[in-house]
């Protein structure tokens, strides 16, 4: 982004912008005839007021109102924006500057500084997580949609001094959403489908509804989530796992690679009514690969390669060489799944596979180790527990380690707040 140094431009004033006598904005945003124009200036004292109110006032008194000093005259003065003031907005949005912001957007400055979608004031502030600069220019009219959708993940994920609140989260959604955003609908959809506190009760028909409803705007998540849905049979989907596939080859024809990660899992594995494709299964892993920017969801996609070499099926060979191949560059992204089975494999040698008990011993406790880390890592997040009338008294907290969870499935999501599936549970 091309950006003017402030040194090049004329720095906005960041004073208390408000009028001594009424105590209102100065530069009331609320009266666009208003907006950087007829402020009057006291002389020699130089403090602004609005010019109707120094005008009553000078009537009955001579002396300023807020310095007392005698006021000799007055000047009215159209006050506009300063030269670069696009620059200044953007340059103060990504350093979290709320006092140049507010200075301009009471000097009458658009919200979006002529920026597109994405590049706009509010989008840099909430992508640098300046949580009071974003809510400043949210709250004036800002309307980009990717900003508004970004500041509801804020809210979402927390973190970095930002307290989770899924009502608020809610409300950017739901802001985005009328903008005609259709991934603000599908993580709201997502929002209601899981529920939480602070969102309203029965919302699963709402969520369905937004999921479908963004699947047809073409939002690939949203078509990855229904697939995801009808794949677990849950969240009042009925399992289906055709139309699993169905959903998930709509969005792999928009080069969706979590589609694809979730497709090729399906085919490898099968399932009810569902035959396995150990050879479609291949072709989507490897696609995975090639176009997946995720390190876990690559190194799942080599892991379960190396699963399909090492395990064949009807019409693909048993190739242990090839699956000790995938195996190590899933470890070389720290796929501990890929350690335990690659250490299996050494420890039971195999046909033109020789024996490594040493190296086999040595990866199964490595990735003994780096499991143990990873389940530390996700009781250092766990929240706070809900209040007991909330949940069974026998009944464990949805993120305590107490919790079962299905086969294959994964705690984590995406940036856009996508499901995942991630590394499953071998055959």
């Amino acid at each position: 982004m091309n950006s003017v140094p402030f040194s090049t431009a004329v720095v906005v004033p960041t004073e208390p912008p408000t009028c001594p006598i009424c105590h209102d904005d100065l530069y009331s945003p609320k009266n666009r005839k208003f907006v950087g124009r007829h402020v009057a200036i006291a002389r020699p004292c130089g403090h602004k007021f609005h010019f109707k109110c120094l005008s009553r006032w000078t009537k009955d008194y001579v002396t300023c109102p807020y310095g007392q000093e005698v006021i000799k005259n007055m000047v009215v003065k159209n006050l506009p924006l300063p030269r670069g003031w696009k620059n200044q907005m953007v340059n103060a949005a990504e350093e979290g500057d709320i006092k140049i912001i507010q200075a301009l957007l009471q000097r009458g400055a658009k919200v979006d500084a002529g920026q597109t979608a994405g590049e706009t004031p509010l989008a840099l502030a909430v992508a640098n997580k300046h949580l009071d600069a974003a809510l400043l220019l949210a709250g004036r009219g800002g309307s980009d949609p990717i900003g508004l959708r970004n500041l509801g993940n804020l809210f979402k994920d927390g973190g970095e001094g930002i307290v989770v609140d899924l009502s608020k989260s809610e409300h950017w959604y739901l802001k985005a959403a009328g903008l005609g955003d259709a991934c603000a609908m599908n993580n709201l959809a997502l929002l209601y489908l899981d529920g939480g506190e602070g969102l309203p009760a029965d919302h699963q028909d709402q969520g369905k509804f937004l999921l479908f409803k963004a699947a047809g705007l073409g939002d690939s998540g949203a078509m990855s989530n229904l697939g995801w849905h009808c794949f677990k049979g849950d969240k009042g989907f009925e399992q289906d796992l055709h139309q699993a596939k169905s959903w998930w080859l709509k969005a792999v024809e928009l080069r969706y690679v979590l589609a694809m990660h979730h497709l090729g899992s399906l085919y490898l594995h099968g399932g009810e009514n569902f035959p396995a494709d150990l050879h479609q299964a291949k072709t989507l892993l490897l696609k995975v690969i090639e176009l997946g920017k995720d390190p876990a969801i690559i190194a799942s996609a080599m892991y379960m390669l190396g699963r399909l070499y090492q395990y064949g099926g009807e019409g693909f060979k048993i190739d242990l060489l090839e699956a000790e191949r995938w195996y190590l560059k899933a470890i070389e992204l720290g796929s501990h799944l890929a350690m335990s089975s690659l250490g299996h494999l050494y420890l039971r040698g195999g046909e033109k596979f020789p024996e490594h008990r040493y190296k086999g011993k040595r990866l199964l406790l490595k990735a003994a180790q780096l499991r143990r880390d990873l389940d530390i890592k996700k009781l250092k997040k766990v929240s706070k527990p809900q209040p007991a009338k909330k949940r069974g008294l026998d009944e464990a907290f949805p993120d305590e380690t107490g919790r079962a969870h299905t086969e294959g499935e994964s705690t984590a999501a995406d940036s856009n707040g996508y499901k995942t599936m991630i590394e499953q549970a071998s055959r």
